[in-house]
Order: structure tokens, then sequence, then C-alpha cells
């Protein structure tokens, strides 16, 4: 029996059935649960978050912010930015990143939302590794205003936006989570949710995260702005949320949600193999393409018939992308023999 394997079995399990006495076995269940692929990063399943950066300007007409580590190719970018005019305009967003400096694309979401100020909010993929500064563009005359920018990785690059929304609230008051984006509906598990809120009268607002969610920049003593972010478990409506010391104070508050990439595959397979002839050599294949790399484990089942002569049987497992092989050999109590050049797993059936 030979079964190549894109890793090798974490452990093989053997179970003396009930059935008719027939020379051969009968493979009757296999289950193969195939692992995390590895992009870029270091090997994960889902959307994380990798770094943050946030900017204040004053008297400007654009708004430039820098990451303090390298971007990765195939990472998203998401951008929130505040700036205290109402004839102003958000003309773009562009960056340096990459070798050489170079400028992703950028879409630009509810540009503007308006209250006694102005916020929008953008998003891109990255194109080119390195160092990067992200600007945002204003048109219509100076303005003070603030950005704050998150890498994220593992979002899906082909369709890397779930849902967005903006929402200005008037005093809201100092309630858990009373500051709020408003409902979004994502429709896949594991969604990335970015948000960010801002005092938009200057009130010194101290900020806290919503509940579940994690903080990451945060923007003091006036115009308060903060980041956060978290991954929604379950698909459905959510809220990007806050929560605000300051009774009076109004506030814009933006969401995100970024769909992850492909991370865990798992493929479940159960086959029924014989062979009716008595005393026949019964040698059987079975063949698996992994999509990359894969990190997990693989768990097979066999049963074999009652009166079936386990000695002398072998289990050979290759591993295609690692060109490794190891073979089992059984014993009459189901016991495994080991050999070959791989050893890397306990032996045991």
């Amino acid at each position: 029996m030979y079964l190549p394997l894109g890793k090798f079995p974490e452990q093989h399990q053997n179970k003396l059935g009930s059935a008719k006495a027939r020379v051969l076995f009968a493979f009757l269940c296999l289950v193969f649960v195939a692992g995390v692929f590895a992009p870029n990063h270091a090997a994960r399943a889902g959307v994380i978050f990798v770094q943050s950066s946030s900017a204040v300007l004053s008297g400007v007409t654009s708004l430039p912010v820098s990451f303090s580590s390298n971007v990765t190719v195939g990472d998203v970018i998401a951008v929130f930015v505040a700036w205290d005019s109402v004839v102003a305009t958000l003309s773009s967003v562009t960056d340096t990143c990459g070798a050489g400096g170079g400028s992703n694309t950028y879409t630009l979401l509810d540009n503007p939302t308006t209250g006694n100020a102005s916020r929008a909010m953008a998003y891109a993929v990255v194109g080119k590794s390195g160092a990067c500064t992200v600007t945002a563009n204003i048109a219509g005359g100076t303005v003070n205003g603030k950005i704050v920018v998150h890498e994220i990785s593992g979002v899906n690059t082909g369709t890397p936006l779930a849902g967005h929304k903006i929402t200005a609230q008037t005093t809201p008051g100092t309630g858990i989570d009373a500051v709020s984006s408003g409902n979004i509906t994502t429709t896949q598990n594991g969604d990335y949710i970015f948000g960010a809120s801002i005092d938009e009268g200057a009130n010194g607002t101290h900020f806290a995260a919503g509940t579940g969610y994690a903080w990451h920049e945060l923007t003091r003593p006036t115009g308060s702005m903060m980041s956060e972010d978290k991954v929604q478990p379950s698909a459905g409506s959510v809220a990007a949320t806050f929560t605000g010391d300051q009774a009076g104070a109004s506030y814009l508050t933006g969401i995100m949600a970024f769909q992850p990439a492909a991370g865990i595959q798992v493929s479940s397979r159960s086959d029924t193999l014989s062979d009716s002839r008595p005393s026949a050599t019964s040698n059987h294949t079975i063949a698996f393409t992994p999509n990359a790399q894969i990190t997990g484990s693989s768990t097979i089942t066999m049963v074999w018939p009652t009166a079936f002569k386990v000695n002398g049987t072998q289990i050979t497992f290759v591993g295609v992308l690692q060109k490794q092989e190891r073979t089992d050999r059984l014993t009459p109590t189901g016991a495994a023999l080991c050999y070959g050049p791989v050893r890397a797993l306990p032996c045991q059936v």
C-alpha cells in the first residue's frame, strides 16, 4: 500500500474489525487534514494586524505618515483621515511603498463624511515590499488634520473589502461602546475589522477601545483620535465602537471590514479498497495534491476484517513536497515496525 502525502501523518490508528475473513484488508476511511498556507510572513491562517502609525499636522495640504518597518507585498493598508474643514476635500491617497518609491492604487471611501469637520477612509493592496510613507492629499485649502494607517496581512487581495461606513454622532454620551460607526453586515467568517474615531470638537476625549477590540493608535490632547481592530469570528452585523469620557463630545467614527484569504483547508475522504481474490497481493495508491506547503496534521484510520493476516503488510508514506519517505510494517498485533530513511514522527499504527 503506497500513499503519497504532502506531509507525513502524525498518527496512524489500527483496529481489528468484524467482517468475513479475507486475505485482503479493507481500507475504510482516510481523513486528511491539511494545513496552513505560508504567504510572505510567518505561517498563519486568517487576517492579522502587522503594524500601524499615525500623524498630526497643522496648516498643511497633505498629511503624510510613515510606517516604522517595511511593508510587505500582498498586504493591505487601511487609512482613516480627519481634517478640520467642510470645504477642503480629500483628493487622493498616495504612497512611496517599495524599492525606489512607487504608488499603490488607493480606493477612497465615504469621502467626505462631514459633521463639524470632515473624514474619509481608503485602502490599497501593497504592490512592492519596502519602506512606506502614506500621504493623504487635500484640495481646496490648508487644514489641520490627522491620519492613521494599519498594515494588514492575510487579506483576500482579489476582493479585499467586505463593507465600510462612517457615522457622525452628536453627544452620544459616555456609556460603554456609545461611540459607534453604525452596523455593517459581513458575509464571511474571520473578517478583519478596522475601526477609528475622532472627537471632532477637540474636547480632549480619553478614548477606550470598544468591547472585543484592541486599540493601536491614539492621538491627544486636542481632537483625540483612536484606531482599533479585531477579527470577527462569525459573519454578521458588526460595528466599530469606542467609549469616550466627555459627555458633550461629538464623534465621527469609521469601520472597514476586510475579507480573509483562504487559510485552512480541510479535505476529508473515505475509501473502501478491496480485492476479492484469495491470497491476492493488493497494492493501492491514493494521492493528494496540496495547494502549497502544508503545515498541519494528517490522520489515517484503517480497519481490517477479523481474520486478516496483518503480518507483512507494509504502508509507505511519501512526503511529496519534502521528498521524504517512511514505511511502516505491521506486526500480527497491529504494532508497526518502522524502517526507511525518515523517522521524524512516532511510529505507531
